[in-house]
């Protein structure tokens, strides 16, 4: 789908629904944040608590950066790619990664 220049996609917004279930949420949050410390500290499960305790790590820290592993010619970015590695890609795909690009 194609929107015409100067416009946007989404000119509402984010739906009123998402920002309220959003604010509840945030309101939520220090009693969840309670409930995963109370899990992590005394669950019955190994799983559990690593599985709370990498929930209050990811809220507090942030998530660590994924790292990819493996040959680094496969993960190169498109901006990385020679003319004829890009014209392959277009050809494998039907020609859809045209209609992508505007």
């Amino acid at each position: 789908m194609r929107f015409e220049k100067g416009r946007s996609g989404n000119p509402g917004g984010k739906p009123k629904e998402l920002k309220e279930i959003q604010l509840e949420a945030r309101r939520l949050g220090p009693q969840a944040i309670a409930a995963l410390a109370k899990v992590c500290k005394s669950g019955k499960s190994e799983a559990a608590r690593v599985s709370a305790a990498i929930a209050i790590l990811d809220r507090g820290f942030g998530k660590p950066p994924a790292f990819v592993t493996g040959d680094p010619d496969r993960f190169r970015g498109i901006t990385e790619l020679t003319d004829d590695e890009l014209m392959a890609l277009v050809i494998a795909g039907g020609g859809q990664a045209l209609d992508q690009v505007h």
